[in-house]
């Protein structure tokens, strides 16, 4: 979505970014005390500390920018709400993403679909005190196969986080392994909707399969939470 777009809807999503016309319980619930949450999280200093090295060390070798730390809050809030016990990471991984996702249970087990041998000594410094809880994946045909199987195995609530994707072809995939998950409780969170092409194709696609659930968009993060007893509402904010 451009910039221009995003300003003339900025007013319509700040007004109901503060629960105005929300009539479901559960999104007024999700909006205001997670999307919007304030209070501070004690993991909040640990992502806030490992950013930073991760920037440091980012700016020494030349490294793409690494997620905000506004957005990996929100990212740890979401986990911290649903508490998944694996969460599939996929693309763009500078640590920040897994850590998040990982922080709010000691249970939860991460499967990221980019492998970490050969990262930089910073992520593997990082991820190193949860290195028994992470599955590093080569591709993402192998990511969405062993999470397929955790999730058969152990019956869990479905919980993705979709960072980049490097192709048409990766897009589709990701796509079609997404939609088979929605008609049952699951939840996913597409990033870089304002600035990437096909991360909004993606959105696009997964938001017009769904016929239960929720979306909550600010027009840069896209989060689909789908259940059987919440009617298929789409919701435009400000977070």
């Amino acid at each position: 979505m451009g910039r221009i777009h995003r300003y003339r809807t900025a007013l319509t999503r700040h007004h109901r970014s503060g629960g105005h016309g929300i009539h479901s319980p559960f999104a007024f619930n999700f909006v205001l005390n997670v999307l919007r949450e304030r209070l501070p999280y004690y993991d909040y200093e640990v992502i806030a500390d490992a950013r930073s090295h991760v920037i440091e060390d980012g700016k020494r070798h030349r490294r793409p920018a690494v997620m905000s730390l506004k957005g990996a809050k929100m990212l740890y809030r979401i986990a911290n709400y649903f508490m998944p016990r694996c969460v599939l990471n996929v693309g763009g991984h500078d640590g920040i993403s897994t850590l998040a996702t990982l922080l709010p249970s000691s249970q939860t087990r991460g499967v990221v679909c980019q492998s970490l041998n050969g990262q930089n000594h910073v992520i593997a410094n990082l991820l190193q005190p949860y290195a028994d809880r992470i599955e590093s994946c080569d591709n993402l045909e192998q990511a969405m196969e062993s999470y397929r199987l955790t999730m058969a195995l152990k019956a869990q609530l479905p919980f993705i986080v979709v960072n980049a994707v490097d192709d048409e072809s990766q897009m589709a995939l990701l796509r079609d392994f997404i939609v088979s998950l929605l008609k049952e409780p699951a939840v996913v969170i597409i990033r870089h909707l304002n600035n990437h092409r096909l991360m909004m194709r993606l959105w696009n696609d997964c938001r017009a399969a769904m016929t239960v659930g929720h979306t909550y968009t600010n027009e840069k993060t896209g989060i689909i939470v789908t259940r059987r007893d919440l009617p298929l509402q789409h919701f435009l904010l400000w977070f």
